[in-house]
């Protein structure tokens, strides 16, 4: 070794380095790992750590010159220049001096980047080997660097969104009540505890932890608390279940009942939303856990399920992978079948928002490198974003390999039902419970759900505009003349502008109750359209006319925001021209004289909280209010319904009369010398309950009343009710379930049980408790008919009617 003697060594320096630097030493300044944060630092990006090029120098001594056995006594360094992702740096070291009789070595150092550029520069003093040493290094170690947890930034985004209810079911254990504390205390749920409440203040005893803040469910054992948490979701209490120390086939049953309310069209699945440290980006692996040998049919909703999550999570066209063992189909795997079928399925539009292949084997669905090895063209191969597998068996091992062999982290969720299920388990670590529970809050807040909901009513005083939202109520005072329309709206709406940014209004909806036979569906509103339903107002003289006031006032309101127009009778299109048919001289029948039926938009919600029924079910619903009307529902869509060609017919209601002789208005008009003003105004007006009574047309008083009048009325209102569902129960050829909704048929427990008692004939059996509390399922086990509570909301329908429509358009 001589003064002025070299060596040297290049390295490119990337992102990983940089993160394998700082888990090494520990230093995690944001200024070298976070680009948002570097982004307003002196130099506006991620800088490399100063010492990772100093280390590059000792590299140099060490193996180089004077090379293995060297010593670090000293070094000087100044750092010139940072060093930036991507350079590529070139460390250098020259004897500059020999120190007699010592061993000791001065050398000059130097780093520079691909430009020349001197990014350090300093001197070493090293103590060098007494004599030439030579040495075969074996293989170093391989570091991998794993990427911090992917949930994170979801767990972030779930913390900042408002508080979701979530119901744990049954958590009777240590670690069920510490994992509802964890996902509370994580700012992820509000959780309500439902089970023996004896047994969870136990758990909690021996946890060693309180209960203070908690609201507890209590329920007989762990069956009921998933009936409850069941029913609880049913009616919107909560928008979560997670499972406690209960077997999960317990929970799931009830969570599938046809009688909780939480089945939809689609079939439950599990999903492992899983981070594999050696795999570049989050993966689902379905199912795992509930479908154990799925059918094709069952595996496009197992498909559509994931995708739709994946999509939430940002990704907006996942790729699904659908393993078997080979990547051909061979008619003797059945898997290989099933997945060719569901690739040319998605081709199709039946799974939707994904790229589907297969038969693809599993290193084939993961490893780029193996697609290439064996020359697979896919957009799937070697990129899935979703792991379909074949079934429950194969899932499962796949899962728990993935978890306990490759280190993954995996949340588990069951959709396809009304509400997610947080599915995990006592072993799972606490980052995969967090994770479970952001997912879950994630999917519950995607859920379109309302804002708000508000009342003007013209009847009031103080006139005055009514907002409830987040179950708060608020008003505003309206000092505009009720007979200006406009001028009423224009008040209320700028009243509501300081709750709402109402410059994001996007569409409005308005209710029309009668579409004729011209319109068959929701409709965007123009001057065509604004002028037919003008043109029907001659069937529905008293409610079409107000209905067209309001839309004109909007659009004079609001002229650059969409409008639509959802209609009372559209549901019922659906009818056959037998039912809709009176026996009337055939010629007015083409002459729109006809049976339309209403409370449409009631109707057509309900039918879509049918789901734990089986599809074919024949249901009758009865739309009891102030406007009554019940409907014969089948596979989703109206058969028959009791009003006809007006909103009187039917049953009795509040001040409307139903069905009625014709003879008794032909005997009024003519005998008794009645006008049509004065006959019109009795039926409207002065009939129903409020006839038969005398003095009230509300049935809460009637109901509270011991004035024999008011029973009569009561009994006369169940009595043609029952009779009704009989009819319809006809139209359908039987009955397999009764509903009741809207404000009398979700309230009123008494008039509930009036007419289940007429319908003893038909196997109707009521439950007094279920049916004084409300439940949604208000018979007995050994009910023939099931009887059902289920709130209307036909608001919803049009909102999403407006949306779709806009959308479409």
């Amino acid at each position: 070794m001589k003064i002025g003697d070299r060596a040297s060594l290049v390295r490119h320096v990337g992102p990983k380095d940089i993160e394998l630097f700082a888990a090494v030493s520990g230093d995690a300044n944001p200024a070298h790992l976070d680009a948002g944060f570097a982004a307003h630092g002196p130099f506006g990006h991620v800088v490399v750590h100063g010492m990772w090029t100093a280390a590059l120098i000792s590299a140099v001594l060490g193996t180089r010159l004077p090379g293995p056995g060297t010593i670090y006594l000293d070094q000087q360094i100044r750092f010139n220049k940072p060093v930036s992702p991507g350079d590529t740096i070139t460390a250098e070291v020259e004897v500059a001096e020999l120190i007699e009789g010592k061993n000791r070595v001065r050398l000059t150092t130097t780093a520079r980047n691909q430009r020349g550029e001197v990014v350090l520069s300093g001197e070493a003093l090293v103590l060098a080997p007494v004599e030439q040493v030579t040495w075969v290094p074996g293989d170093l170690p391989e570091a991998v660097v794993l990427p911090k947890g992917r949930w994170q930034g979801f767990v972030e985004e779930a913390r900042a969104l408002p508080p979701v209810r979530a119901a744990v079911v049954h958590p009777c254990s240590k670690s069920a009540i510490l994992g509802a504390i964890e996902v509370r205390d994580e700012g992820l749920l509000d959780p309500i505890l439902i089970g023996p409440g004896a047994k969870i203040r136990a758990a909690a005893a021996e946890a060693g932890v309180s209960l203070d803040g908690f609201r507890i469910e209590e329920t007989e054992h762990s069956h009921a608390a998933a009936a409850r948490a069941v029913e609880l979701a049913a009616c919107g209490k909560v928008q979560v279940l997670v499972k406690g120390s209960l077997h999960s086939d317990e929970l799931l049953a009830a969570v599938v009942s046809k009688s909780g309310g939480l089945r939809t069209e689609r079939r439950i699945s599990h999903v492992y939303a899983m981070d594999v440290p050696a795999y570049r980006k989050p993966v689902i692996v379905t199912d795992a856990a509930i479908n154990i040998a799925p059918t094709l049919e069952h595996k496009r909703d197992i498909c559509q399920n994931a995708v739709d999550l994946m999509r939430l999570l940002g990704r907006d066209q996942p790729k699904v992978a659908v393993l078997a063992a080979v990547e051909t189909v061979n008619a003797t795997m059945p898997a290989t079948l099933d997945a060719a079928a569901l690739t040319v399925m998605a081709a199709r539009g039946q799974i939707t928002g994904a790229l589907v292949d297969g038969p693809l084997a599993f290193d084939n669905a993961i490893s780029p490198e193996a697609v290439a090895t064996k020359g697979i063209v896919s957009q799937v191969a070697g990129e899935a974003d979703i792991l379909l597998v074949p079934d429950l068996e194969a899932g499962n091992m796949l899962a728990k390999q993935l978890i306990y062999f490759a280190g993954a982290t995996a949340a588990g969720l069951v959709l396809g039902a009304r509400v997610p299920i947080v599915l995990t388990s006592r072993a799972d670590p606490l980052s995969a419970r967090i994770a479970s529970a952001a997912l879950a809050k994630l999917v519950a807040a995607a859920a379109p759900r309302p804002l708000a909901s508000g009342v003007i009513d013209f009847r009031d005083e103080p006139f005055e505009v009514r907002l409830t939202r987040e179950g708060k109520t608020f008003s505003g005072p309206i000092t505009a003349d009720p007979g200006d329309l406009t001028a009423v709206l224009n008040q209320a709406f700028a009243w509501l502008a300081g709750h709402f940014n109402l410059s994001r209004l996007a569409v409005i909806g308005h209710r029309v109750v009668h579409g004729g036979d011209v319109f068959t569906g929701p409709a965007r509103i123009t001057d065509q359209v604004i002028a037919q339903i003008d043109a029907l107002a001659r069937l529905a003289p008293l409610h079409q006319p107000q209905s067209l006031a309001l839309i004109r006032a909007m659009r004079g309101l609001y002229p650059d925001v969409p409008q639509t127009a959802s209609f009372d009778t559209a549901f019922h299109a659906t009818n056959p021209p037998l039912i809709r048919r009176f026996a009337l001289p055939r010629a007015l029948y083409d002459q729109g004289i006809k049976r339309y039926g209403f409370h449409g938009l009631s109707y057509r919600y309900i039918a879509g909280q049918l789901g734990d029924l089986a599809t074919d079910a024949k249901v009758v619903a009865a739309h009891l209010g102030s406007g009554a009307s019940l409907c014969a529902i089948r596979g989703g869509k109206s058969i028959d319904s009791s009003m006809g060609f007006s909103t009187l017919d039917g049953i009795p209601m509040a001040t409307r009369s139903g069905a009625l002789d014709p003879g008794v208005i032909l005997h009024l008009m003519g005998e008794m010398g009645q006008s049509l003003k004065q006959v019109e105004t009795m039926l409207y007006r002065e009939s129903g309950l409020l006839g038969v009574s005398g003095f009230e047309a509300d049935s809460r008083e009637l109901m509270a009343s011991t004035r024999p009048e008011a029973a009569e009325a009561i009994d006369l209102f169940c009595l043609r009710i029952a009779g009704e569902v009989a009819r319809l129960a006809t139209s359908m050829g039987g009955i397999d379930a009764l509903v009741f909704t809207a404000g009398i048929g979700e309230h009123q427990p008494g008039i509930r049980a009036r007419v289940a008692a007429r319908l003893g004939w038909l196997g109707a059996e009521l439950d007094p408790d279920a049916n004084e509390a409300g439940s949604r399922r208000i018979s007995t086990a050994a009910s023939r008919v099931q009887l059902l509570v289920i709130p209307t909301d036909e608001e919803s329908i049009i909102a999403q009617e407006a949306v779709s429509e806009e959308a479409a358009t």
